[in-house]
């Protein structure tokens, strides 16, 4: 039995996260350099097969060394990690972009992202962040993302995915949520 819904997009590009997932504050002690994340875990949440699906975590220079990021990796290459911020002085903010492969890898996924700085010239120091994600096979989407193109300022736009499932009647996509406070998202049981 085939459950479909279509929904609609308003304004820019989205991640579609079925049940929206959260990232959680909690106090590892494991490094110093987790204290420079606000979020020291990241969770997807469960996720539809195929669906291109992103996510960001930042992290400030709260210490007085200037702080060079010299690499970001994953422990599976099921989620891709990488950063434009090379290095941050006291106080400044950067962002680790964070790419889940719902292509190649389906089911419960649990990984380690590596964050390595050096400070003071010659000293090292990691931080580990521990990223989950659920990628559920018996969803799909058609196109696996939403995406709007360039809109020129203060014209809209809109973007149709047809979200589909096996299984009994009893599925339903109760909300539909975008990261992006400038898109709107709803959607309809056909």
């Amino acid at each position: 039995m085939f459950k479909h819904f279509q929904l609609a997009f308003s304004v820019g590009l989205m991640a579609l996260s079925l049940i929206a997932g959260t990232a959680r504050s909690e106090e590892t002690g494991k490094s110093w350099a987790i204290k420079m994340f606000a979020q020291p875990k990241f969770d997807f949440g469960p996720v539809a097969q195929h669906s291109d699906c992103q996510g960001y975590l930042e992290f400030t220079n709260c210490f007085e060394p200037d702080m060079e990021v010299v690499s970001v990796s994953t422990s599976c290459r099921c989620i891709s990690a990488s950063t434009e911020t090379k290095l941050l002085k006291p106080h400044e903010t950067g962002k680790i972009k964070l790419v889940l492969d719902t292509s190649r890898f389906q089911g419960q996924r649990h990984v380690t992202l590596t964050v390595q700085f050096k400070y003071n010239g010659s000293n090292y120091v990691s931080a580990s962040i521990p990223c989950a994600a659920f990628i559920r096979t018996d969803v799909w989407m058609q196109p696996s993302f939403a995406n709007l193109g360039a809109l020129p300022i203060g014209v809209g736009g809109e973007q149709k995915v047809k979200v589909s499932r096996t299984g009994n009647d009893l599925w339903q996509i109760r909300e539909v949520k975008s990261r992006n406070p400038g898109v709107t998202a709803g959607f309809k049981e056909l």
